[in-house]
C-alpha cells in the first residue's frame, strides 16, 4: 500500500567483495534507480480571496475588486471549477490552480462561492471547499425581483403589506420604518403599540398587518430602510379596495407583425385590484354591418401581454376593443384601429415569381411559333418549278393569240406544256418581290435558236426568229 509521500526517486546499490587467492580483494559495486508515480484523487487544498488567505468569509467594499485562487492537489492534474450558487464563474482542464477575478463589486455579487476540483479517482465525487462574499452597500430593490406595492383588501377584514429589501450590512429592524401618508408630504409613523397595525420584520423582510380595514385605512404607505451606507431607500406602497381591475395600458398593434392575414396586439396589465383578472377582445372589420369576433385571455402574472389575431382579410381596416373584467365588474374600455397588409413581401416575391414563369412560358410560346413560320418560309422558298414547253403553229385554229416579241397580229400559235417537275434543291424566289405573290421583273430566258427547219409559216416575217425547243433557264413565271 502506497501514500501519497511515498512518490518519488528510489535507488538501489549492491556491493559485493572478492578476494582472490594470491591477489588482492576487490571490492564491486553497481546501482540502479527508478522513479514511483503515486496517483491519487484531487483534493482542495485552499480558497481564499487575495489578502484574505485563510479566511472563508468576507467582506468587499462595493465597486473594489476580488480575486478567487482555488488551489488542488492532485496526480494526475484536475478539472477546477469556480461557482457562485451553482453558476459556473469560471474552470480549467489539467491544471492544479485557477483565478476568477471580479472587478467592481456591486451588491449582487454578493453570495456563496465554491471550488471543486476532480480526476479519474474521484469517480465523480469531486473535492469541494467554500468561500462566502459579503458586498456593503445601501438598501435597494432585489435584482430581477418583480416587486409587488399594490395591495387590495375587503372592509373589516385584515391586509398585510410586505417589502424585501437588497442591503449589507443587514437593517436591524429598527431601521424599517413604516408610515401611513394622507397626503404627499404628511406621513405618520406606524408601531406595534396600537392594536390596529402589527409590524414583523426578519432578515431582510418586513411586513405591516392592518386589521378592521375601514375606508380610512386605504390609501398610501411608505417603508423607509437604512443601513448607514448611503442614502436610505423609501418606497410607497398602496392599499386599495377590491373592485374592478385597472384599465390596461399601452394598447396597441406591434408594426413589424402585421401581415395580410395576422397581427398581434400588445398591452401591459392594469392592476386587477386583488382578483383574478380575464382580458376580453372584440374586434371586426370597419366595413359596415360586419360582425364582431370575440375572445377571453387570463392574465397569469405576465407584466405584458401578446396576442396573436388570426384569419383577417387581406388589405381591410380593422376595429379593436379591449378591457379587463374580474369578479368585481369590468374596466374602462380601450380602441385602437390597424390594417392589414394586401400582399406580405413574401406573397409579392411569390407572385413575381408566378409573372415570371408565366411570361417565360408565353415568350417561349412566340419564339417557337415564330421557328415554325420561318421553317414554312424557307421551306417555301427551297420551292421550285421547272418547266419545259414548246410553241408549235396551230393553222385552223379560230383563236387568234399574239406571240410574245412578235410584230405580227395575225400570228396564231398553240401553246403545250410538257415535262413539268417540281425540285426542293433550288432556290428560285430569292430575287422575287413575293409581297404579291407576282414578280415585278420580266420573264428571263435562254439565247433563241434560230431555226435549222426549213419550215416558212404564213404571215410571219423572214427577219423574225422561230421558236424551237425554247426552255426557262429561270424558271419564274408571270400571269399572261
Amino acid at each position: 500500500m502506497y501514500n501519497r509521500s511515498d512518490d518519488g526517486m528510489y535507488t538501489c546499490t549492491a556491493t559485493n567483495k572478492m578476494a582472490p587467492t594470491g591477489s588482492p580483494i576487490q571490492i564491486g559495486i553497481h546501482s540502479g534507480t527508478t522513479h514511483i508515480n503515486v496517483q491519487y484523487e484531487s483534493l482542495i487544498s485552499d480558497f481564499h480571496l487575495t489578502e484574505h488567505i485563510g479566511t472563508v468569509t468576507v467582506t468587499k467594499s462595493e465597486y473594489s475588486d476580488a480575486t478567487f485562487t482555488c488551489t488542488v492537489d492532485s496526480n494526475p492534474l484536475s478539472t477546477l471549477k469556480i461557482r457562485k450558487e451553482d453558476e459556473i464563474r469560471r474552470s480549467v482542464e489539467n491544471s492544479k490552480q485557477l483565478e476568477y477575478t471580479i472587478v467592481n463589486l456591486t451588491c449582487w455579487d454578493a453570495g456563496l462561492y465554491t471550488c471543486d476540483g476532480s480526476n479519474k479517482f474521484n469517480n465523480n465525487t469531486p473535492s469541494t471547499k467554500d468561500l462566502r462574499l459579503f458586498v456593503t452597500c445601501a438598501p435597494r430593490r432585489p435584482p430581477g425581483g418583480n416587486i409587488n406595492t399594490n395591495f387590495t383588501a375587503r372592509l373589516h377584514d385584515k391586509a398585510t403589506l410586505q417589502y424585501t429589501v437588497l442591503a449589507y450590512p443587514v437593517p436591524s429592524p429598527s431601521q424599517f420604518v413604516w408610515k401611513r401618508c394622507s397626503s404627499s408630504t404628511k406621513c405618520t409613523n406606524l408601531s406595534n403599540t396600537s392594536r390596529k397595525t402589527e409590524i414583523t420584520t426578519i432578515g431582510l423582510s418586513s411586513s405591516l398587518t392592518i386589521f378592521d380595514i375601514s375606508m380610512d385605512d386605504f390609501g398610501v404607505y411608505t417603508i423607509s430602510i437604512d443601513n448607514g451606507i448611503g442614502e436610505e431607500l423609501v418606497e410607497e406602497i398602496f392599499l386599495q379596495p377590491v373592485g374592478p381591475p385597472d384599465s390596461p395600458r399601452g394598447f396597441k398593434v406591434i408594426p413589424n407583425t402585421i401581415t395580410s392575414y395576422s397581427v398581434v396586439l400588445t398591452w401591459i396589465p392594469g392592476f386587477n385590484n386583488g382578483l383574478l383578472q380575464t382580458f376580453h377582445i372584440s374586434y371586426r372589420p370597419s366595413k359596415p354591418f360586419a360582425d364582431w369576433l370575440e375572445m377571453n385571455v387570463t392574465h397569469t402574472g405576465e407584466t405584458e401581454m401578446n396576442v396573436t389575431l388570426d384569419n383577417l382579410e387581406p388589405g381591410e381596416s380593422y376595429i379593436v376593443e379591449l378591457y379587463a373584467l374580474n369578479l368585481e365588474g369590468a374596466s374602462v374600455r380601450r380602441n385602437i384601429t390597424f390594417s392589414t397588409l394586401t400582399h406580405t413581401p413574401s406573397e409579392i416575391s411569390h407572385l413575381k415569381t408566378q409573372t415570371s414563369t408565366i411570361a417565360g412560358g408565353v415568350a417561349a410560346g412566340i419564339v417557337s411559333i415564330l421557328g415554325i413560320s420561318v421553317v414554312i418560309f424557307v421551306l417555301r422558298r427551297k420551292y421550285s418549278v421547272s418547266c419545259a414547253f414548246k410553241l408549235t403553229r396551230k393553222e385552223d385554229s379560230p383563236s387568234s393569240q399574239t406571240g410574245h416579241g412578235t410584230g405580227n397580229p395575225g400570228y396564231n400559235v398553240a401553246v403545250t406544256y410538257e415535262e413539268v417537275s417540281m425540285t426542293n434543291n433550288k432556290t428560285v424566289y430569292d430575287a422575287l418581290d413575293i409581297g404579291n405573290d407576282r414578280s415585278k421583273e420580266s420573264h428571263v430566258y435562254t439565247s433563241l435558236d434560230d431555226s435549222k427547219s426549213n419550215v416558212n409559216y404564213e404571215n410571219v416575217k423572214p427577219e423574225d426568229p422561230i421558236y424551237n425547243n425554247t426552255s426557262l433557264t429561270n424558271p419564274a413565271q408571270t400571269v399572261l
